[in-house]
């Protein structure tokens, strides 16, 4: 069983957190399987200058994280029809929030 850390639209985090959406649209690059673990940060877009040029980046809001399991995987494979190519659906259960005295992400900076 794998961790992956993903993020996610605001407009899509609470429904995710009570139930109403139980599945992730994802890009299937990270050979998910049943039974990882899908740690999603809520994000959102927020207006950078990037060499002067005006950049839309998806940048983490703060608030608590979402634990889910993957408990069915649908990928292209199974139904070429309805899934494009590289992505799948993953159907979630047993989410719920962290605390993040629970998780710390690998990738924040550590303060000096």
């Amino acid at each position: 069983m794998t961790l992956h850390e993903l993020k996610i639209a605001s407009a899509y985090y609470d429904a995710v957190l009570r139930d109403y959406k139980t599945f992730e649209v994802r890009r299937d690059d990270r050979d998910f399987k049943v039974g990882d673990t899908l740690i999603l940060i809520e994000v959102e877009d927020v207006a950078h200058l990037v060499d002067g040029v005006p950049t839309i980046v998806a940048e983490p809001t703060g608030r608590k994280r979402i634990s889910a399991e993957v408990q069915y995987i649908l990928r292209h494979e199974d139904f070429p029809v309805g899934i494009c190519k590289g992505y799948c659906i993953l159907g979630l259960r047993n989410v719920h929030e962290m605390w993040e005295d629970v998780y710390v992400p690998v990738r924040e900076e550590v303060e000096q």
